[in-house]
């Protein structure tokens, strides 16, 4: 069984900070901060232990915002955040006591469904979330994931052949090598693409449920007052609906 995650949450979000001057993760979406939507998914999927992985200058508003959740939760600062998502979640590792583990991205939004539904599917082999279909999001923006045999073999941003969308949260394992994926700068798509050269990582296909991520203003208007509302509706309803069910 997997209990443990860890969350993204390091990147200054400079693209939505140029456009309003506000951190991205602590912006308002109906009611809740961008950065409680994973959580709190993950949280209603009957995840425990959190590994949150933040920037130093945003720690302390992360750590007080999110002290009202009653779940285990580890801060991990990473101070050179130039170095990528992908050195944060090296960072993270270390914290993790089980060998798999949750890893999403800190500004996805998606239902406890869909973190139910990689659980359901797992079969003790890493493996990355895909969207065939996705609706909610700018496919521009999007990192791609091409696969044989549900096998990755590639992963990035553009690429020439693609069959599915990252969809920002996935299932990895402590065991994999990363010391010899280790580099300068290596953001989460790059790690994954290296791992995948030197071990097998599985795709497993959830599409057709609402998700969506943000990255721009554009993307959080779209969340507030157009149609990407839809997701945020269905997410907290799926909230509401598993807490009333306890």
């Amino acid at each position: 069984m997997i209990y443990e995650a860890i969350i993204l949450a390091a990147g200054p979000g400079k693209r939505f900070y140029k456009e309003t001057r506000k951190y991205k993760l602590l912006i308002d979406i109906h009611g809740y901060k961008l950065i409680e939507y994973p959580l709190n998914s993950l949280i209603h999927a009957g995840i425990k232990n959190f590994v949150i992985v933040v920037n130093n200058r945003y720690y302390e508003s992360i750590k007080g915002l999110l002290s009202k959740y009653k779940v285990n939760i580890t801060y991990i600062i990473n101070h050179e955040i130039s170095k990528g998502n992908g050195y944060s979640l090296i960072l993270g590792i270390p914290y993790i006591e089980s060998k798999y583990f949750i890893v999403s991205m800190a500004d996805h939004i998606y239902p406890p469904s869909i973190v139910k539904e990689l659980l359901k599917k797992f079969h003790g082999k890493p493996c990355l979330g895909g969207d065939s279909n996705p609706k909610y999001i700018e496919l521009e923006e999007a990192t791609l994931i091409n696969v044989e045999d549900n096998i990755i073999i590639d992963i990035g941003k553009r690429l020439s052949s693609y069959k599915y969308v990252d969809m920002g949260i996935h299932i990895l394992s402590k065991d994999m090598p990363y010391d010899q994926c280790i580099s300068a700068r290596i953001e989460l798509s790059a790690l994954i693409k290296c791992l995948s050269k030197k071990t097998r990582i599985f795709l497993i296909d959830i599409s057709g449920k609402p998700w969506t991520d943000i990255d721009t203003y554009n993307d959080y208007l779209s969340v507030t007052h157009g149609p990407w509302k839809v997701v945020v509706e269905k997410v907290i309803k799926e909230w509401s609906l598993i807490k009333s069910s306890r």
